[in-house]
């Protein structure tokens, strides 16, 4: 009776070991979208992410400059 009820303990422990010590999967965190501006050239439009936690006061800057239309007309040159 004995070895019986052993070997069921360690059936039973052997089974439920693995599923007791499985960590549940962190769900993903839905990350509010970055502010996108176009930018509109003789080659064609760009839209680029401005990134508000990387660099919070550059990005404050340049969507300020974008809501107050100061860039507008401006040329910007490659070299």
């Amino acid at each position: 009776m004995m070895k019986t009820t052993r070997r069921a303990l360690l059936v039973a422990l052997a089974f439920a070991g693995p599923a007791l010590a499985q960590v549940p999967v962190p769900q993903p965190v839905a990350y509010a979208p970055l502010p996108r501006v176009a930018i509109v050239t003789t080659a064609g439009t760009l839209t680029v992410e401005v990134e508000v936690k990387r660099a919070p006061i550059t990005a404050a800057n340049f969507l300020r400059y974008v809501d107050q239309k100061r860039l507008d007309g401006t040329s910007f040159t490659a070299s």
